[in-house]
């Protein structure tokens, strides 16, 4: 039998004996309602597909076509007893009639997108087809988008169980905390999503409270600080300690390992995008479209922006001195440092504000600026650590330096100009 550093007995002798049978039935039974590790049987897979034992042609198949019919099952179940057995037993489990017609009305409106992000959450994808069956979601919805998240669900996972194929341990440490990060997000998507619908009751409840000399608009960007301060101060501290290390490691590996035609191109021009010199012609034709407006105001903002990028980027560089992943002989010795990633923090702090200054004098074109700063930031991250110019807690750690001050920046420009809409 295959020995794996770290990997439980159980799933070594289950691969061992009985291989797609195994996949199969421990994806199909996750996804029926039953709490066995599904993930981690398909990751295991995925493992083994690296190894020679499976084949991963068959694994992605077989993994998308067990969550299929589990979800399919699950939902049938929940739809056809689901709901009588809650209304008879559900107080035993805290389902009352009320919370019920909650999660009813939360279908109606959120079902497709929870059905969807569900498969990727551990807890969420083993009651989300119940759920759905119990409310009567109409089932060539749930079937639409649970074969869509299933397509892409086995996708990954076995793509991810293949790429780490080296380390089980790093792989179970990396998922893990990846899981974290996805709950997070959702969470904050969902927050948000809550913020929007009762902006109008929320912002008359912090108007009571606010500074009149503090908007409701400036009180967020506040915010937008405070948070982007927690998260730098925790990955500078993972940095210093070296708890990234497992988890810089595994993500260059995976990043570096990514091969298709022209991908060393798109690389190089993702980078591009976030030079020295790409960063100070846009700062500069920026200069000239606000000056020859007469916004004196943006003017100084764009300029002050602009050094103190620059200056905190030097002053955190040689504070914490990272070694890069490849040393850079050609550059001076403060850029031979890596925390942070320079181009990561001007890409969010310099082409967001330039999408703001655009979005301010045209409203319709706010949704499409955001997507393309998003695109442009997260391009140049994963081609700074393609690259291996940085490590990807560099980049994130410059994320959250720029939107700190792409924050302070906007602060100060509705200080400076509160007639403009926003």
């Amino acid at each position: 039998m295959l020995e794996v550093p770290g990997m439980p007995h159980w799933l070594l002798t289950l691969f061992g004996r009985y291989g797609y049978v195994a996949l199969f039935i421990g994806v199909f039974l996750e996804n029926l309602g039953i709490p066995v590790p599904g993930e981690t049987v398909l990751l295991a897979a995925g493992f083994f597909a690296k190894q020679g034992t499976l084949r991963l042609s068959i694994v992605i198949p077989c993994a998308i076509v067990a969550a299929i019919f589990g979800d399919n099952f699950g939902y049938w179940i929940g739809r056809l007893g689901g709901r009588k057995f809650i209304e008879r037993r559900g107080k035993y489990i805290g389902l009352s009639a009320k919370r019920l017609s909650g999660v009813e009305k939360y279908f109606r409106q959120h079902g497709p997108r929870t059905i969807f992000v569900a498969r990727f959450i551990s807890g969420l994808r083993v009651v989300a087809a119940l759920a759905a069956g119990v409310t009567h979601v109409r089932w060539p919805t749930f079937l639409l988008y649970n074969a869509a998240g299933a397509i892409v669900w086995a996708t990954a996972m076995a793509f991810l169980g293949f790429l780490f194929g080296q380390s089980w341990s790093l792989l179970e440490h990396w998922v893990g905390g990846a899981g974290l990060v996805l709950v997070g997000l959702v969470a904050t998507a969902i927050l948000f999503a809550v913020l929007r619908q009762q902006r109008t009751r929320i912002a008359a409840w912090l108007g009571e409270w606010l500074p009149e000399s503090v908007t409701l608009y400036e009180a967020w960007l506040l915010a937008v600080s405070l948070i982007a301060v927690g998260l730098l101060g925790k990955i500078t501290e993972d940095v210093v300690t070296r708890e990234s290390t497992p988890f810089d490691e595994a993500v260059s590996r995976w990043i570096t390992s990514i091969h298709f035609p022209g991908v060393h191109v798109l690389m190089n021009v993702a980078n591009a995008l976030g030079s020295g010199p790409a960063i100070v012609g846009a700062t500069i034709v920026a200069i000239i479209w606000r000056w020859r407006r007469g916004d004196r105001n943006s003017v100084a903002i764009i300029t002050g922006l602009a050094l103190v990028t620059q200056l905190l980027d030097a002053v955190l560089k040689t504070t914490v001195h990272r070694v890069r992943p490849e040393p850079l002989h050609a550059y001076t010795r403060l850029y031979l440092a890596s925390f942070p990633s320079g181009h990561a923090m001007n890409t969010v702090a310099t082409y967001g504000f330039i999408a703001i200054l655009i979005a301010r004098e045209q409203p319709r074109l706010r949704r499409f600026l955001f997507v393309i700063v998003l695109l442009v930031s997260l391009m140049n991250g994963v081609a700074r650590i393609y690259l291996q110019l940085h490590w990807p807690t560099d980049v994130l750690g410059g994320y959250c330096v720029g939107l700190l001050l792409l924050s302070i920046a906007v602060f100060w420009l509705e200080r400076l100009e509160p007639e403009l809409e926003t």
